[in-house]
């Protein structure tokens, strides 16, 4: 055996293998010799091997990211965006300090500023250590797994800003060289420098900034959150950072550890606080049919099968089947919430509209024109604190399930598959009153138990099959489906056009954590011809650059809600906060700019939008002519000018009570003599079906595109214009602005008849006399009657009063005339004649005449 193996040894073969194993046994050697005396330092490591031998994301990596900004179906210049950040990123292995410590500020913010200390750590290591297995398993922060990253950041808020929360209007926002407070107020002026490098704990960017790293660890990676937050063991990168700064522990403190329940109470405060697993169903909503009987505390009627719909459904509390939710500490609060639609197969998608009592009226027409179309969708209704009365809950359930409600067209039509959703128990009382008219739609459109939604207003009349918009390229490119606005030139304020810079993610967010801004601001407004840019880029460009505020419209918008939850948080937020209430129309605009803000893809449909009605044609001038269309509603056409929805509903004016209100104001009087009767007028506002006969889209590069009709129907009515003018020095060509169209027969057809059901549906089959009085007190306060009769009033109280005094110095002027001529007459009877005046008008003394009578 002892001779075989001399043998195989002097073999070239044994040659190379005495090497090997040579080397082997030094190394072995050597280590067991330098382990001894770095058995301190191998300590420390012994417990993140799991961690650091496995490189974390690639650089750019989106692997878990259902909607990547990369997909070049959804932006095909995405690529070009940041490539002086990208190589920045890419060349460097760490960042050596944080931007946020500098000669203003010496405490650390953010989790991200102590990991320059770990990383020089981490280099120190690498440079004096020659062992081959370190040179694998010491990694730089941006190198190792998204795991840790998440757990670090996480376990360390409280650490570095005790009793941080993401409350918008407890914290300011740094711009540019402004410091506004939570308020909107400017603070006053700071040095660049100080701008830059000097962030106070309570402000936005860091709400932000926590925002989109939940968003990243929990939503789209959904890591473990039972292990980050009740796993006692440190952190990889905090054991470093403690061990740096004299602790050796290898497990969290009890009293420093992170209660799950607190965090997201924390980073989502609107919410109901909640401390355990058990406790959450409390704050879930209560959910009726309409009958009066709730579901509650995470408790529902089990359907029959995996896909029965409630459309006949019949609650029976003593018999029924229920089923409950259970709360899965692995997952975040928004999986947990989701999970509703997990129980309940049928809520995977649903139609989900914000209601109160004052939408009752056009929620009775919506349903109405939704039996007609046979929606099969679930409909949520979603209202908090008793803004949803229990008896127009009982109105709208019976005319969307009674067979006893007469319909325009048809009798006897599917019953709709309705939910009442009261949210009141899901929100913090105290932030209640935050949430106020359009800002409800934010608790509707995030609250809801759904994983998918087709967000509605009351006064939107669809002529598609819901599903149609969840199949179309921009949501499947992005999860969102969003439509545009009117296009109005609206001044905004300077915070509105300055804040995308520092609402993006920072430098140190894009280095650990690959998160890239949405846009690249400069190479959009680099790309001058509109037709180089895509729908969002050049709303983008319209709203920042070239300070056009009205860009979408929320009437209708398809969301893929599980996957978009963090977004929606952040323009809530956005719409939360004080200093932005002039950067949009109500909602509109936070939609997207919170999807912006996240770094999340949003697609916007490219069809601007226009309306349809009678033409009204203008020739204004020799060369130019000008049609219009005139009405409230705003129509959203697809690339072969079909219908797909409309905001205004189907009538000519679409509120109760305004006819009598628009019959008494006399500024509308030239308009309302063309009716002999209010009752005429009555059925001309709210029976008769709008026209179709036309189609008009305005072109945003004219000038003033729509243009407004004042006072009639709530100062609503707008016009979208289309011109045609003789190009100079010509007889025959003709230069357009906007498109104008007639309607396709056959979409004529379908859009005529679903809007007939709309106009004509008789509301008063479920409306009370109380119902109609109180529309009518509510008209004359909101249209602007009461303040006009008064200011009526009040001219009529000017003029009578400038006519009394007028009348009173006549009276007084003739009196004095009298006593004039009265005394002149006695003093001619005197011999002395009229008593003469002096230059200034003043009566002379008798003494004075007698002078003068008597002087040669």
């Amino acid at each position: 055996m002892l001779s075989a193996l001399i043998r195989i040894l002097r073999s070239r073969r044994g040659a190379k293998l005495a090497v090997n194993l040579a080397f082997l046994v030094l190394s072995v050697c050597l280590w067991s010799s330098l382990s001894r005396k770095q058995k301190k330092s191998n300590e420390l490591f012994r417990s993140i091997d799991d961690f650091t031998t496995t490189v974390g994301t690639s650089i750019f990596g989106e692997s878990n990211v259902k909607y990547p900004p990369s997909n070049p179906d959804w932006n095909p210049h995405y690529s070009k965006y940041f490539a002086d950040l990208k190589e920045k990123i890419t060349s460097i292995d760490f960042i050596e300090t944080s931007e946020n410590i500098n000669q203003f500020n010496d405490k650390p913010l953010s989790p991200f500023d102590n990991i320059p200390i770990y990383d020089n750590f981490i280099k120190a290591k690498l440079d004096s250590s020659k062992l081959y297995h370190n040179k694998f398993s010491l990694k730089y922060f941006k190198d190792i797994a998204t795991v840790t990253k998440c757990k670090y950041y996480f376990n360390n808020l409280n650490q570095i800003n005790p009793g941080w929360n993401n409350d918008v209007n407890k914290h300011s926002l740094l711009i540019n060289s402004l410091n506004y407070d939570k308020n909107g107020k400017v603070r006053g002026k700071k040095s660049e420098l100080q701008v830059k490098t000097t962030q106070m704990k309570k402000n936005l960017n860091f709400i932000n900034e926590r925002l989109r790293l939940y968003d990243l660890c929990f939503i789209k990676n959904e890591f473990n959150m039972d292990d980050i937050f009740n796993n006692p063991v440190k952190d990889s990168v905090s054991l470093v950072l403690d061990n740096i700064a004299g602790d050796t522990t290898t497990t969290i403190a009890e009293n420093q550890r992170v209660n799950q329940f607190q965090f997201e109470g924390q980073m989502f405060p609107y919410l109901q606080k909640f401390n355990s697993s058990q406790e959450f169903n409390s704050i879930l909503p209560r959910f009726s049919i309409g009958d009066g009987i709730w579901y509650s505390n995470g408790t529902f009627p089990k359907p029959l099968t995996s896909v029965s719909t409630y459309q006949d459904f019949k609650p029976d509390p003593e018999n029924e089947e229920l089923i409950h939710l259970e709360y899965d500490t692995k997952k975040s609060v928004w999986a947990n919430w989701n999970s509703m639609s997990d129980l309940i197969p049928s809520w995977e998608r649903g139609i989900i509209i914000s209601i109160s009592d004052a939408q009752l009226f056009l929620a009775l027409k919506w349903i109405a024109t939704a039996r007609h179309n046979h929606i099969k969708l679930p409909i949520f209704f979603m209202y908090k604190d008793n803004e949803l009365s229990q008896v127009s809950i009982n109105k709208l359930r019976r005319v969307a399930a009674s067979d006893d409600i007469k319909f325009p067209t048809s009798s006897n039509l599917p019953k709709l598959d309705t939910w009442f959703v009261d949210l009141t128990p899901s929100i913090n009382p105290i932030m209640m009153p935050e949430f106020i008219t359009f800002k409800n739609k934010w608790l509707a459109s995030t609250l809801n138990p759904c994983k998918e939604i087709l967000f509605l207003d009351t006064d939107t009349i669809n002529y598609k099959d819901p599903n149609f918009y969840f199949e179309t390229k921009g949501y499947k490119n992005s999860g969102t489906l969003f439509f545009r606005d009117r296009y109005l030139k609206v001044d905004k304020k300077e915070i509105c056009s300055s804040f995308h810079d520092t609402l993006s993610p920072s430098f140190q967010e894009s280095f650990y954590f690959d998160k890239l801004p949405l846009f690249d601001k400069q190479y959009i407004v680099d790309n001058v011809a509109k037709n180089e840019l895509t729908t969002e880029e050049h709303i983008f460009k319209s709203y920042f650059h070239l300070d056009i505020q009205h860009e979408m419209e929320s009437g209708l918008m398809a969301i893929d809600k599980a996957t978009h939850i963090i977004p929606m948080q952040m323009s809530a937020n956005f719409n939360l906060f004080k200093p932005f209430s002039k950067c949009s129309h109500g909602d509109k605009e936070f939609f997207w700019l919170g999807f912006m803000a996240s770094g999340t893809p949003f697609s916007i449909d490219p069809i601007k939008p226009g309306t349809v009605g009678e033409v009204i044609t203008d020739k204004a001038g020799p060369t130019v002519i000008e049609k219009r269309i005139c009405n409230i509603q705003i129509v959203h056409f697809d690339e072969n000018k079909d219908i797909m929805w409309m905001n205004g509903g189907a009538n000519i004016c679409k509120y109760p009570g305004y006819a009598e209100a628009d019959w008494e104001n006399p500024k509308l009087q030239s308009f309302t003599k063309n009716f002999k009767t209010l009752a005429e007028y009555k059925k001309y506002y709210e029976q008769i079906p709008m026209k179709t006969d036309y189609g008009i889209i305005a072109s945003e590069f004219s000038n003033q595109p729509w243009i407004r009709r004042f006072y009639h129907c709530h100062n609503l009515i707008w016009c979208a214009r289309y011109t045609e003018e003789l190009k100079p020095l010509s007889f025959e060509e003709k230069e357009t602005h906007g498109e104008l169209f007639p309607l396709d027969p056959e979409v004529k057809k379908r859009v005529d008849e679903i809007n007939f059901v709309w106009a004509t549906f008789d509301t008063y089959q479920v409306f009370s006399k109380e119902d109609i009085e109180s529309a009518i007190k509510l008209a004359r306060e909101t249209s602007g009657l009461n303040k006009v009769l008064d200011q009526e009033a009040k001219k009529k109280a000017e003029a009578a009063k400038k006519a009394a005094a007028e009348v009173k110095a006549a009276l007084e002027a003739e009196i004095k005339a009298k006593a004039d001529a009265e005394e002149a007459k006695a003093g001619v009877e005197n011999g002395l004649g009229s008593i003469p005046h002096d230059a200034e008008g003043d009566k002379k003394e008798p003494a004075e005449v007698v002078k003068e009578v008597a002087a040669p």
